[in-house]
């Protein structure tokens, strides 16, 4: 069929009508021609040399380099401390910048100028009920079951939050395996420092049924959020026996992952692994830095 010519916006009426010249013969022949910005630059016969060698090409079936490659890059809280770190070198930027600019810009500023308590700015992102953003690799977003924060605790630079989840009665626990039955919650536990957070499974008289331990970046403070990119590998305990789960999945991800992040995965399993056969899930806890807050959420 006849092929159609396209044209950059950036490209003047006058380069259109002489680009089309030359497109013209191979849109007669069925192909259609995309011409791109810097066109403009090239000679005329250039442009017909690489037309033919292109069609050739084609014709050849031979697409190696061809159109082009989109990436999404998500970015963690890490990530964002450390772009708070290169902006600091050429304006004054606040620890969290980033993270507060993704719910309110105008406070992030106003930290930016010291004219906010750093305390007060992170204790705004705290509503009544948190959303959880679980984020998958490459990115799939998974919203877990909201939770009412019962601790926030914040020196300035860094926090910890514990969610409490009601848990509807049936199915089973995440990877703990016992049923859900009436009255049961979830105590998540997160902090910025920790590369992982701590589910503590509890029934309705506060009796401890499992612990599952997600590894995960960071947790990210959002205007009635917290968000984090799950590392795929999770640790269940109940009864004194400990589990590593979906180990393989994070060498399923690898490639989407990166090895820094393999690795603060490994590290943070072997971390919880050690506490957790130690019987020691409190202790896990408490290596979030939970110890060096002293303010209580409510």
């Amino acid at each position: 069929g006849q092929g159609r010519t396209y044209f950059s916006e950036h490209l003047s009426r006058d380069d259109r009508a002489l680009l089309l010249s030359i497109s013209l013969p191979w849109n007669s022949k069925g192909y259609n021609v995309k011409w791109r910005s810097n066109a403009k630059e090239a000679k005329l016969e250039e442009l017909r040399e690489e037309l033919s060698r292109l069609a050739l090409r084609y014709d050849n079936e031979d697409f190696r380099d061809q159109g082009e490659d989109f990436s999404i890059v998500v970015l963690s809280l890490t990530d964002k401390l450390m772009l708070d770190e290169v902006r600091n070198a050429v304006v004054r930027t606040s620890r969290f910048h980033h993270m507060m600019k993704m719910s309110d810009s105008v406070l992030a500023d106003k930290l930016d100028e010291g004219g906010v308590d750093p305390s007060s700015a992170l204790r705004s992102l705290i509503s009544d009920s948190m959303e959880i953003d679980h984020v998958k690799a490459p990115y799939q977003r998974v919203n877990l079951r909201a939770g009412r924060p019962i601790v926030f605790d914040t020196d300035g630079k860094d926090y910890y939050l514990v969610l409490r989840r009601d848990l509807r009665p049936g199915g089973t626990l995440d990877a703990v395996g016992k049923p859900i039955e009436e009255g049961d919650y979830d105590e998540f536990h997160l902090s910025s420092r920790a590369w992982y957070g701590v589910h503590v499974y509890r029934s309705s008289d506060g009796t401890v049924k499992g612990v599952m331990v997600n590894v995960s970046t960071p947790a990210e403070l959002l205007k009635g959020r917290v968000r984090y990119l799950d590392l795929e590998v999770d640790l269940a305990y109940s009864d004194g026996v400990t589990r590593v789960v979906d180990e393989n999945e994070l060498e399923a991800k690898r490639v989407y992952l990166g090895e820094t992040l393999v690795c603060k995965a490994k590290e943070a399993v072997e971390l919880a692994k050690s506490r957790l056969e130690a019987n020691d899930w409190e202790g896990l806890i408490e290596e979030m830095g939970v110890g060096d807050f002293k303010s209580k959420y409510g």
